[in-house]
């Protein structure tokens, strides 16, 4: 069924196709009766090409901008609490960008303070990073503080960690009068002598 129909709309398209071609040329009247031919005039067409516009492209070097080097690194501080004699260990996180030679400073910090309540300073490996520990001592009293780091070079180059908190609890030691702090038996508090 469906050939037919196709046969049939393809003689239908050749016929339109046909019909303004024959309308144009009508026969010219003549005195003598001859059977007259009309050809169709011919047409030729030329094959056309379309090619799209060629379009030359330059290599290009694009440099990637280097990221943003950070306002501030992170370190690692644990414990985040702890009594008088807590041995805090500090760590970086992030390598410090600064070149040459390096050390950072670290310290135990009241949030008023002007001074620190202990401080270190270590050098800084070539990769950038460093390690510290503070002891809390006997002169801090229970409360909040913070750890802090700054890392700065030969050349007057400063880069600073994020300061973390930390919490001394309690004092755990002997105070200077040989009295036993609250919290510890002093059945419990070892003897020194020898």
């Amino acid at each position: 069924m469906r050939r037919p129909l196709l046969v049939i709309v393809g003689a239908l398209l050749l016929q339109l196709t046909l019909l303004p071609i024959a309308g144009a040329t009508e026969p010219t009247p003549s005195s003598s009766v001859e059977p007259s031919t009309t050809e169709a005039p011919s047409t030729t067409v030329a094959p056309s090409t379309t090619e799209a516009p060629s379009t030359t492209v330059a290599p290009t070097t694009t440099t990637e901008p280097s990221p943003p080097e950070p306002d501030f690194g992170t370190m690692r501080v644990t414990p985040r609490s702890g009594p008088v004699g807590t041995v805090i260990s500090v760590k970086s996180v992030t390598p410090s960008p600064l070149d040459g030679d390096q050390i950072t400073l670290v310290g135990l910090f009241a949030p008023d303070a002007e001074e620190p309540v202990i401080d270190t300073a270590v050098e800084v490996g070539e990769d950038g990073h460093w390690s510290a520990s503070l002891v809390v001592p006997r002169s801090a009293t229970p409360g909040d503080y913070v750890v802090f780091a700054l890392t700065v070079n030969e050349s007057d180059g400063l880069f600073p960690y994020e300061e973390v908190p930390f919490e001394v609890t309690s004092s755990t030691t002997p105070d200077d009068n040989g009295e036993t702090p609250v919290g510890i038996p002093s059945d419990r508090v070892p003897s020194l002598t020898g």
